[in-house]
C-alpha cells in the first residue's frame, strides 16, 4: 500500500512541476486553442496540459519499474 501512496505522491509532484512548464512552452510557441465563434473560452487556452500529465505518469512508471527490476535482480 505504501508503494501506491509513494507513486501517487511522486506523480502529483511531477505534474505540479510540469504543468507550468507546459503552459509556458505552449504560450511561447503558440500551441494554443484560440477563441472563436464555436468556442466557449474567452482567452487562448494552452494545449499541452495532457503532455504534462503523460510525462509525470511516464517518469513515475519508469522510476518504479527501475526500482522493481533493481530489487528483483539484487537477490
Amino acid at each position: 500500500m505504501l508503494w501506491f501512496i509513494i507513486a501517487f505522491g511522486s506523480a502529483l509532484i511531477l505534474v505540479i512541476l510540469f504543468s507550468p512548464l507546459a503552459k509556458w512552452i505552449a504560450f511561447k510557441f503558440g500551441i494554443l486553442d484560440r477563441p472563436g465563434s464555436r468556442k466557449i473560452h474567452d482567452k487562448p487556452t494552452p494545449l499541452l496540459g495532457g503532455v504534462a500529465i503523460y510525462l509525470s505518469f511516464a517518469v513515475t512508471a519508469a522510476m518504479f519499474l527501475y526500482m522493481a527490476l533493481d530489487m528483483l535482480y539484487r537477490t
